[in-house]
């Protein structure tokens, strides 16, 4: 940052006007004469190089500060021209961006104390003709440009090229934005306050010991748990979780070295571990949420913006991505409470901006930065699954996956966050079997036969087989099943049976990827129940298919407890398989399986109710397998 050492009065809307000691960051210095910043109120221009000095006194966090004050100044201009950016909003706005991540990385690889040369100061003199501001050659530009005069004489006061309009307006606004930011970094200020007292005190200890009396009046802030944390967290760039790890041990190794600070690091480590750290309040005006605030409110401009749709415009692309990859890294590090209440804003409306933006928007990089943005989203809660799958997404995603198979990976990330929003076995709306049809879970079917030969992996496979789980959980009845229709019309689906046995034997379920609650079935055992629910979709499977399939049914039905569902599912599929498939040619672990059943049938808790009543429907359908007679 760079610091001003006299005040200059700007005769043109191109520079700035500034008081002596205002700070700046700088932008641009490719000019000999006029640099291109920013000022502590977010405005962006031109000043003199010789009224400035650096700042040696500066932190990176200042830095970023100032930088995020201009980009918002950038939005609101741009909004106060109709929402659209012009030329120079983009060009200024992707060098804010740019300055911004390198002093970010700067920060986290600990380059802050390099030795940087100070301008030196100079004496107040008339300031050099300001350079033109340097945009790509446009029609708009070359009108814009034609106002500008030639340079004048040192000793003539300059005027520098035009603006757009963000140099000036919403000034107020901005001053007010600077304030409550300023506001905000001043609470981080507490814990070097609090510092600075106990180093106090440890001084005057040489004199008058502390005594449990004094260490019981320690006042401790109410918030200082969640602000330790957060600051962790800006200064070092790592997660919340992280973030809340590193100042618990801190504040541990503080209380077992320092005994007369054991009970207020007690105090501070409740509240790091208490359950109101990971409440959205205790998230109130963080970084995290702040940054929430303006990207989203960036990808509402860009949907909004009727240039976005044009084929030709490409120069925002690299702004838009690093919003996009911002917010994906915010997802995944920051306070989960946060990025739901950001969220949730306006009835969840930022899900619906995206969305209606992807539908739009072409570019292959974008497109999949946004499928990654949309799979982070699905984890903060059920809600932002029910509002996706409710939208128009879906579909798009199993139109875009027919159209275009030979972009494998928006194929593979289009299957994957289908499988998530499918994975709660919440109901589709009608209108979304137009495009998720019989012909679509066929189309899914003839991949995991044949992968893409781009799938030299082979991963579209295993892909399609767990999306195919994950479709199968919206069907209560087998017959009106789409999934069961598709693999009964199939002709050949040997490899799809083969990676089904393989997930039975691990037992696992592919589908299960979060922890939102209610919890829906078991995909895998709910595909079994259908698939066997009928002669035809139970020929899929191979007599040593269906002996491993009974092997495992033993075993869980003789380890599991009373009242588990497990239990009475794996039952319940016995009792398809013996109906539905040649079980009574062969009898596989007939024993075993009776055993199994008369131990049951003595069991005296009544969590096992529901499993004696299917075995008895077992011993009433197949009397010539097995029998009753055994039971004392």
């Amino acid at each position: 940052m760079y610091r001003a050492l006299y005040d200059f009065k700007a005769g043109d809307a191109s520079a700035l006007s500034f008081r002596v000691g205002q700070t700046f960051t700088l932008l641009n210095r490719s000019d000999a004469h006029w640099w291109e910043v920013t000022d502590d109120t977010g405005r962006v221009g031109y000043v003199p190089y010789n009224y400035m000095e650096k700042d040696e006194s500066a932190e990176c966090g200042d830095i970023i500060l100032s930088i995020d004050r201009g980009i918002e100044q950038v939005h609101m201009a741009a909004m106060n021209n109709g929402g659209t950016y012009t030329a120079q909003h983009r060009e200024v706005l992707q060098k804010l961006i740019a300055h911004r991540k390198a002093t970010v990385d700067k920060q986290s690889q600990d380059y802050l104390h390099q030795p940087s040369v100070g301008i030196p100061s100079q004496p107040a003199r008339p300031a050099p003709q300001a350079p033109v501001s340097r945009v790509p050659d446009s029609p708009t530009r070359r009108r814009s440009t034609k106002s500008h005069r030639a340079p004048q004489a040192p000793n003539q006061v300059p005027a520098p090229p035009q603006r757009s309009a963000f140099s000036e307006p919403c000034m107020q606004a901005s001053d007010t934005s600077g304030i409550e930011r300023m506001a905000h970094m001043q609470k981080f200020e507490i814990y070097q306050d609090t510092s600075a007292k106990v180093a106090t005190t440890d001084s005057s200890s040489q004199t008058e010991p502390l005594n449990d009396k004094r260490s019981e009046e320690t006042h401790i802030p109410e918030n200082i748990g969640s602000e330790l944390v957060e600051l962790v967290r800006v200064k070092t760039d790592v997660s919340f979780h992280k973030s809340r790890i590193a100042v618990s041990s801190i504040l541990n190794h503080i209380k077992d070295k320092v005994p007369d600070l054991e009970r207020a690091m007690e105090d501070i480590l409740r509240q790091v571990n208490s359950s109101k750290l990971h409440t959205a309040k205790s998230g109130d005006g963080t970084q995290d949420s702040e940054r929430l605030e303006v990207i989203f409110s960036e990808m509402s401009s860009v949907k909004d913006d009727s240039q976005q749709r044009s084929w030709h415009l490409y120069e925002d692309q690299s702004i838009i991505l690093e919003y996009l990859e911002e917010l994906m890294s915010i997802l995944e590090n920051a306070m989960p409470a946060v990025c739901r209440k950001a969220v949730q804003q306006d009835n969840y409306e930022v899900l619906h901006h995206m969305v209606q933006y992807y539908q739009m928007e072409h570019r292959l990089p974008i497109r999949l930065a946004l499928l990654q943005v949309f799979a982070g989203l699905c984890g903060l809660e059920r809600e932002v699954i029910s509002s996706l799958v409710c939208s128009i997404l879906p579909m798009e995603l199993a139109r875009d996956m027919q159209d275009s198979v030979e972009a494998l990976q928006k194929l593979q990330y289009s299957a994957l966050l289908l499988t998530m929003l499918f994975s709660t076995g919440e109901a589709l709306p009608v209108h979304h079997y137009e495009h998720l049809s019989e012909e679509f879970l066929s189309f899914l079917l003839s991949h995991v036969e044949e992968p893409p030969e781009e799938d030299v992996h082979e991963q579209v496979p295993d892909l399609f087989l767990n999306l195919i789980l994950a479709f199968n959980l919206h069907f209560s009845d087998p017959k009106d099943n789409l999934v069961m229709k598709a693999i009964a019309s199939s002709s050949n689906v040997r490899a799809f049976s083969e990676k089904i046995m393989l997930l039975v034997n691990r037992g696992d379920d592919p589908v299960h990827m979060f922890d939102h609650e209610p919890r829906p079935p078991n995909s895998l055992l709910k595909f079994l129940a259908d698939v066997f629910s009928s002669e035809v979709t139970s020929g899929i499977f191979y007599t040593n298919d269906m002996m491993v399939l009974i092997d495992i049914i033993v075993r869980q039905v003789s380890d599991l407890p009373p009242g588990d569902e497990i239990r009475t599912e794996h039952l319940s599929l016995f009792h398809s398989i013996v109906k539905n498939t040649s079980y009574r040619d062969h009898r596989h672990r007939r024993g075993d399986l009776q055993q199994c059943f008369l131990a049951i049938q003595r069991e005296e808790e009544k969590e096992g109710e529901a499993d004696k009543f299917i075995i008895s429907q077992i011993w009433a359908d197949f009397p010539d397998v097995f029998s009753r007679s055994d039971l004392v």
